[in-house]
């Protein structure tokens, strides 16, 4: 399972942690299964009608489900339980790649906040694909 991570080269040396405002401890992103069925597209407005909740897709293309919620061990900017944390904390970020802090430019490709943004985009995207799909 892949989890949100800038994919951008870093534009700092390490000890960034110290100046950060704990950006990757204030969300989760989850990946999820690019949309192809009408129920697949249902289920993403849905998640988009709630409050704190976005999804996006990465320069890889890859979807994600993202909800703003704060880490409950976190003390101000830095780790309440930094010598017990999860093996995802303390991995993060992954080899070669840098966090949402650190990096250039922005973690998505696209990104929806809203159920309209969403509809607005896969309405393009079926516009686009008649539009190229020969007549028969």
């Amino acid at each position: 399972m892949k989890f949100l991570h800038n994919i951008f080269k870093s534009k700092k040396d390490n000890g960034i942690c110290a100046e950060c405002k704990a950006v990757c401890c204030h969300h989760i992103a989850l990946e999820i299964d690019k949309p192809t069925s009408k129920a697949s597209k249902d289920h993403i407005r849905w998640y988009l009608l709630h409050e704190g909740v976005e999804v996006f897709i990465d320069h890889s293309g890859s979807w994600f489900l993202k909800f703003a919620t704060k880490c409950s061990k976190l003390k101000g900017t830095m780790c309440g339980i930094y010598s017990s944390r999860p093996d995802i904390c303390r991995n993060y970020p992954e080899k070669n790649q840098s966090c949402e802090y650190e990096g250039e430019g922005e973690y998505y490709k696209s990104i929806f906040k809203t159920e309209e943004e969403f509809t607005k985009y896969m309405d393009s995207k079926s516009s686009k694909k008649r539009k190229t799909s020969p007549h028969r």
